[in-house]
């Protein structure tokens, strides 16, 4: 009785200590050596980076289960294993293109944060999970070099916990799961945001330019009164086309469409004043000529004026 007794007693331990196991832990580090291809319009980047993996379970194979989250186009290059005593050391150069969802609404006074993710595809944290090697992993000092529109702001590596709402077929998991997720997370700040946006909106600054210069117009020359302002419409729209092929379309209201909609509307509004300016002229009394003409020396100064002040406020608004 005492034999069966003993028995129970070490296959309920044995039971126990299965169910209450602490994972096995990896000690995992990167070293970014290159960032670039940074696509707004294909909304991802790529990167080439080492990885480094440091465990004691001889059941871990990171040549196969190693992944790259958000990705395409994955290549794990010379993969390969060291023994260093107990301890197993794996170590891959990895090259990656990454999703990413761009914050365009700012743009060019953007600031982008870069998330680069792995996990292994085999080992939830009941089995394994990582534990980040901040003193070995970095990027190389050159890198910026490859990011000429870019300033490196801040750069750093966490391990977190990745939900997933199935248990992939494995019924001793419940109806979750959760993997270990190892991140490079990398704060990125635009460089020459008035000089990328000087380019970028330079044909709808002389679109306006060029629709206020109808007010030095006589009202009766119909032609080039109101031809300049409808070639400054299409100017607008025609730039407006270019920059969406560019930068990606968002829900969002961005500051570029905020000056492209203020331009238009403005030039909308220098249409309809030189109508009132041309109806007066041709009343012919001394009167409504003068007064032609005081509207459209007021309108000038007034339209001039407004929409400076209106474009500084905006691109003012989103640069904070």
């Amino acid at each position: 009785m005492k034999i069966f007794y003993t028995l129970f007693l070490l296959t309920f331990s044995i039971v126990s200590l299965q169910l209450h196991a602490k994972p096995d832990t990896v000690r995992i580090g990167m070293y970014l050596t290159s960032l670039h291809d940074l696509d707004l319009s294909a909304h991802s980047f790529k990167y080439d980076a080492y990885y480094w993996c440091r465990y004691d379970n001889p059941m871990f194979d990171f040549a196969n289960e190693f992944e790259v989250m958000n990705s395409n186009d994955v290549t794990l290059e010379s993969p390969y294993l060291q023994n260093f005593g107990k301890d197993i050391l794996f170590s891959t150069k990895t090259k990656a293109t990454v999703r990413q969802l761009w914050k365009t609404k700012d743009y060019p006074f953007d600031k982008q944060t870069l998330v680069i993710s792995v996990e292994s595809s085999k080992h939830d944290t009941t089995k394994m999970v990582f534990i980040e090697d901040k003193k070995n992993s970095g990027y190389q000092d050159s890198l910026e070099n490859l990011l000429p529109e870019w300033s490196i702001k801040e750069t750093k590596f966490t391990v977190t916990e990745s939900k997933y709402s199935t248990n992939f077929g494995s019924e001793n998991l419940g109806n979750t799961s959760y993997n270990s997720s190892f991140n490079m997370v990398i704060e990125l700040e635009r460089k020459e945001s008035f000089l990328v946006l000087f380019k970028l909106i330079t044909g709808v600054l002389v679109a306006f330019v060029i629709s206020c210069c109808v007010f030095f117009i006589k009202p009766f020359n119909i032609d080039p009164r109101f031809g300049l302002c409808v070639g400054g419409l299409f100017a607008t729209i025609g730039n407006k086309y270019i920059i969406e092929g560019m930068v990606p379309s968002t829900n969002e209201v961005t500051m570029l469409d905020d000056i492209h909609n203020v331009t238009l509307v403005y030039i909308f509004l220098i249409i309809t004043i030189s109508v009132i300016s041309l109806h007066l002229y041709e009343k012919g009394t001394p009167k409504s000529i003068h007064l032609s003409k005081v509207l459209d020396k007021f309108s000038f100064y007034a339209f001039a004026l407004s929409y400076t002040g209106l474009l500084i406020g905006i691109i003012m608004s989103h640069m904070n």
